[in-house]
């Protein structure tokens, strides 16, 4: 289990936005490789995301199939599907909230991988991993929020997945992807 908590400075709006842009979510971290949403349904959406997780000189690709859901706090959980995925289990709680000017993001995840790690590899490793991605991850989750909201670019405070999904925003995310290089 990982807790990580941690203030961001960037609108939690923002934040929320580039948590939810489901497309483009290998921009936090750079061990995701491929995304894609195979589904999506007001604030609920099935996404692949492939994964590479290495600790010492072991590397392994992953699949991870996940149920996402907005939750009406503005919450995001999301849950693994083992049948879609390379893991047994596994569950995902991002917990955002304003604080001034900027916002307090916790993350709370559980996941059991459904692969070999050789004894050599040993927990403590793969602990030091998970902890320098999640680092990279926060680091890159302010940077990426924080342009959008210095640009004031947002559709009207919607998750990517209500304005992908908005016919008055179809240039959206390309847009993001300008504004972000």
């Amino acid at each position: 289990k990982i807790k990580v908590v941690a203030t961001v400075a960037a609108p939690a709006n923002y934040v929320r936005y580039v948590l939810t842009d489901f497309k483009h979510i290998y921009r936090l971290n750079p061990s995701i490789i491929e995304s894609e949403v195979l589904q999506q349904s007001g604030d609920i959406a099935t996404v692949r995301t492939k994964v590479v997780g290495c600790a010492a000189y072991f590397c392994e690709e992953l699949d991870r199939v996940e149920k996402v859901t907005i939750l009406q706090s503005g919450d995001i959980y999301a849950e693994i599907i083992p049948e879609l995925s390379q893991f047994v289990s596994g569950q995902t709680h991002w917990r955002i909230r304003q604080q001034g000017e900027n916002s307090e993001v916790t993350y709370i995840s559980e996941m059991e991988p459904d692969i070999y790690i050789p004894p050599v590899v040993g927990k403590f490793l793969i602990k030091k991993s998970i902890r320098e991605g999640m680092l990279t991850s926060f680091r890159n989750l302010e940077k990426v929020s924080s342009i959008l909201a210095a640009r004031e670019w947002l559709v009207k405070d919607k998750t990517v997945v209500e304005a992908v999904s908005d016919s008055s925003c179809d240039n959206c995310v390309s847009k993001v992807d300008e504004n972000s290089e």
